[in-house]
Formats: C-alpha cells, sequence, structure tokens
C-alpha cells in the first residue's frame, strides 16, 4: 500500500509530499491546483508513458517518488529523451536504478508498487487502480464484450472486501445500460452471475 506520494518539478508541483491515512484519502481544492497532477503522477510511475508535458516549466527533470507501507521508495524520473526507475528497500545506502528497459515498466517495479493492469483477451489490458477524469465511470465506456470479460478476471486480481462491495456496485451500473445487444448483455448477464455468485 502507498503511505506516501512525493512530486519534484512534476507538472504544477515544485516540491509537494502527501501521507497517505489509513484507509481512503480524499483530494479536495479549487480548480488548477494540482489535484489531477497527483492521480497523473501515479499514471506515470506505474505505466512509465511517454515523454509529453511532465517535467516543471523551467527544469531539468521531473520526479515522482512513492513510498511503500513496508518501506520500499519507488522512483519514476523524466528527462526530456529519457525516464528511469530508482528502487530504495529498507537499509540500503544506494538505489537500485532500472534504465534502458524500453516502454514497459519492469517486472520488479511492477511487483513493488501493485499497480498492475488487469491483462484481457486480444492483448488489450484494464487499469482498475487509477480512474480518468475525463472517462466515465468504471467499464461504462467500454463495450459490453469487454465488459462481460472483464468481470470474472477482476475477481482474480481482487481479494480485498471493500473491493468486492464496489464490484457489486458495478453491477448495478452496467445492469442500467440499454444500449447492449441481446447476445453481449446475456453474455455479460452470464458472467456477472458467476461474478455474483463467487462474491456471496
Amino acid at each position: 500500500m502507498i503511505k506516501k506520494i512525493i512530486l519534484k518539478d512534476f507538472l504544477a508541483h515544485a516540491d509537494t509530499t502527501i501521507e497517505l491515512g489509513e484507509g481512503m484519502t480524499v483530494l479536495t481544492g479549487p480548480n488548477n491546483s494540482g489535484k489531477s497532477s497527483i492521480v497523473e503522477a501515479l499514471r506515470c510511475i506505474a505505466t512509465n508513458p511517454p515523454p509529453k508535458y511532465f517535467i516543471r516549466h523551467g527544469a531539468k527533470k521531473a520526479r515522482v517518488e512513492l513510498e511503500m507501507d513496508d518501506g520500499v521508495r519507488v522512483a519514476w524520473i523524466r528527462k526530456k529523451a529519457t525516464a528511469w526507475y530508482e528502487v530504495t528497500k529498507p537499509g540500503a545506502e544506494e538505489p537500485e536504478v532500472y534504465a534502458k528497459f524500453g516502454r514497459k515498466t519492469p517486472e520488479d517495479v511492477l511487483n513493488l508498487l501493485r499497480l498492475n493492469q488487469v491483462p484481457l483477451e486480444g492483448g488489450n489490458s484494464l487499469d482498475v487502480h487509477i480512474g480518468n477524469q475525463r472517462n466515465p465511470i468504471f467499464l461504462l465506456d467500454q463495450p459490453a464484450s469487454v465488459a462481460a470479460q472483464s468481470l470474472p478476471l477482476l475477481l482474480k486480481h481482487l481479494t480485498c472486501w471493500q473491493c468486492r462491495q464496489n464490484l457489486r456496485i458495478v453491477s448495478v451500473l452496467l445492469s442500467a445500460r440499454k444500449n447492449f445487444s441481446k447476445i453481449k448483455w446475456s453474455r455479460l448477464q452470464k458472467n456477472w452471475t458467476v461474478c455474483r455468485n463467487f462474491l456471496r
């Protein structure tokens, strides 16, 4: 679990540290105060996106660092043309550096972060950890076929009670959709019945 988020020269954040409390943390503030940047920072450290506009104006590099509850610190550093990760384990004097790994986040880093995307059929994947404020609520912007195959796969990855409660809410939202074809809708209902029985 993430204990602390540290942003340095990342978008609007010159030097920001956020300590997360137990349970859920809610960020509030006026428009353009950097709330979305914090979510974008989590997405960057988890997915290592291509260079865009992440470096704060006038800075040479951006840094996103997460401190996990076990004391491990994972940092994603982005310069204009390159990015790398630094992993510092408790008691270590120097970080372990992951560089020249291409576009994919190194497996060791993903295992530490536990923010992996859930793989779907056809080479697609679903991000169940980080939402996008510009997209509709989870799965509602996806075709019925994606929603139908996603719910059973999510159960394999979600173990906590609260996550399962959230899936129950998703089922209600999906049930409200009216634009499915009958075949896709029946496939979704069949898969959701399997999920619902598992959750009971």
